[in-house]
């Protein structure tokens, strides 16, 4: 009689458990590739901060921030698939708990058809009487979550791709690193600085969308630009310098216009752009 006790007092602390599991990997599931809202995820969460520490351990162990980079660069593909990888071991763990609650296997055997289900696969003999809604949810649950995670990688990297072209593209004047006053300056030399203005609209727009996608999908934070010294935060913080460099130049032109009543050349904003004069920084 008490062994009879212990089994449906374990069996019913399974199908508890399974059905919790179920519930709270779906909620993952759904708050980290489904909802497009900045929703925080327990298990999602749990996953990025585990391999960020170990991606940061390993870097620590390398002399130079070129290796460093190239190891911080594996942290965020390895976190999209790590995300995957639980996703299917809590649900292949979530109806295993399930079939032993509700059937009369082993939890053994029930992993076994959890499992058999869920990647479709087969080899587990099932009785056509027992769990077979179960068996035909797991089926579904497979394809569906390995489905919604191919459709999450091309939202990922089309907003990795415009982020990194508007970093290259402001390389080409700003430097690796980027660096404001190097953008002011080589724009001087060549005459073109007024051109800034729509840099400088192009950067605003970019920020904007940055804020968002970065804010709803966290991943995008740890894939790296494709070269060590480029990075998406360090080309905002340039473009809002050299925004900033060229409001105090602007207001420095008309002060001296009224003063002087003369047209200031480049070596009167030598004192607004880093303390050095345009042309030795646009060439060194």
């Amino acid at each position: 009689m008490s062994e009879l006790v212990a089994e449906l007092a374990s069996r019913g602390v399974a199908t508890v458990a399974g059905i919790v599991l179920l519930v709270a990997t779906i909620r993952s599931l759904m708050r980290t590739v489904v909802v497009p809202r900045a929703l925080g995820s327990v298990i999602s969460d749990a996953v990025s901060r585990g391999v960020i520490g170990i991606t940061r351990a390993l870097a620590r162990m390398r002399r130079t921030y070129e290796k460093r980079d190239a190891v911080l660069a594996w942290a965020g593909p390895t976190i999209l698939i790590a995300q995957l990888i639980t996703w299917l071991l809590m649900f292949l763990l979530a109806y295993g708990l399930l079939l032993y609650g509700l059937g009369g296997g082993t939890f053994g055997e029930s992993l076994r058809e959890s499992g058999s289900s869920l990647f479709t696969l087969g080899f587990a003999d099932v009785d056509a009487t027992d769990q077979t809604a179960i068996d035909f949810i797991a089926a579904a649950t497979g394809p569906i979550v390995i489905a919604l995670m191919i459709g999450f990688l091309p939202t990922i990297y089309a907003a990795y791709i415009d982020r990194e072209a508007a970093v290259t593209a402001l390389s080409v004047g700003a430097g690796e690193p980027a660096w404001g006053p190097e953008l002011l300056s080589r724009h001087t030399l060549a005459d073109t600085l007024d051109a800034t203005n729509d840099e400088f609209l192009r950067w605003r727009d970019l920020a904007a969308t940055l804020r968002m996608s970065h804010t709803m999908y966290p991943v995008l934070i740890w894939l790296r630009s494709s070269r060590a010294y480029r990075h998406y935060v360090v080309s905002l913080l340039a473009a809002l310098d050299a925004g900033y460099e060229r409001i105090r130049s602007d207001g420095k032109v008309l002060w001296m216009r009224k003063a002087a009543d003369k047209e200031p050349g480049p070596e009167d904003f030598a004192p607004l752009v880093g303390s050095l004069p345009y042309g030795p920084i646009a060439r060194g």
